[in-house]
């Protein structure tokens, strides 16, 4: 099933079809609220712009007794760096933002590698799996530094969502231990 708009599944359709679902996997963002037809005991999967985690529909398939597990997306440098500069660098900014911008990109770089150091090589057992802090790149911190920087949101969203087959599988397994532990 799929919520592009065109066709449009009806709704009861659409409710039965989830009720019917043991394992759900979404990208993040507002289809997820469907998670509200899944049974107990399900599993959503949900799939994460690199550096964003809003734990919003974690919580709701905790309220709801299906069990969630997150994957991040590979991250997009040079996509990122070129939304921040393009909405924060040009003439006119904001002082905070001058000098903000470089400290965030720098930041940016830094998790990228690191991420990508963290699943090379490609059997490792973490690929894409995210971490179970809430802010793992400590953006929150950050962009409390620079206030002005407001599209650090807008950008990291924007970002495409490249999972590994690998991961998903991954975090399967990692779900099924979780519905029998």
């Amino acid at each position: 099933m799929t919520f592009d708009g065109t066709p449009r599944t009806p709704f009861f359709a659409q409710r039965t079809l989830l009720a019917a679902t043991t394992t759900l996997v979404a990208a993040h963002g507002a289809g997820l609220a469907n998670l509200l037809f899944l049974r107990p005991g399900s599993t959503v999967i949900e799939v994460f712009p690199f550096g964003y985690t809003p734990r919003i529909f974690a919580e709701l398939a905790a309220q709801l007794g299906v069990v969630h597990v997150g994957v991040m997306a590979a991250p997009d440098e040079a996509g990122v760096a070129e939304c921040l500069t393009t909405a924060h660098g040009g003439a006119g900014a904001a002082p905070d933002v001058v000098v903000g911008l470089p400290v965030l990109l720098d930041k940016w770089h830094a998790r990228a590698r690191g991420w990508r150091a963290l699943v090379s090589p490609p059997e490792t057992a973490l690929q894409g799996l995210m971490p179970a802090a809430a802010d793992p790149l400590g953006w929150h911190g950050l962009t409390a530094t620079a206030p002005a920087l407001t599209s650090v949101r807008p950008c990291l969203r924007a970002q495409p969502l490249a999972v590994r087959p690998e991961a998903l599988a991954m975090a399967a397994v990692t779900a099924a231990g979780c519905r029998k532990g």
